[in-house]
């Protein structure tokens, strides 16, 4: 009887051990897969900050318009950009 129930826990610790080592295993992949996708995606950044165009900046040689009802016109002088 005693033969028995330690053949039975035994066997449920070789297939826990089994699960184990395969879950182990699908880890190990899955990190593997997840590093080469990190090294594409700092690829792609990469590629992507060398080609950003560069911001611009225009100057205008035109002072704003006020309004006559004092201060500036945001409806003409389009320096605020939407309201």
């Amino acid at each position: 009887m005693l033969l028995n129930e330690f053949l039975k826990e035994h066997r449920k610790v070789e297939k826990l051990e089994e699960t184990a080592t395969q879950q182990a295993k699908q880890i190990k992949a899955l990190t593997t897969a997840l590093k080469e996708q990190d090294a594409k995606i700092q690829k792609v950044s990469a590629h992507l900050e060398t080609t950003k165009p560069a911001a611009q900046v225009v100057v205008s040689n035109q002072p704003p318009r006020f309004s006559p009802r004092g201060g500036c016109c945001f409806e003409f002088c389009g320096w605020h950009g939407p309201l």
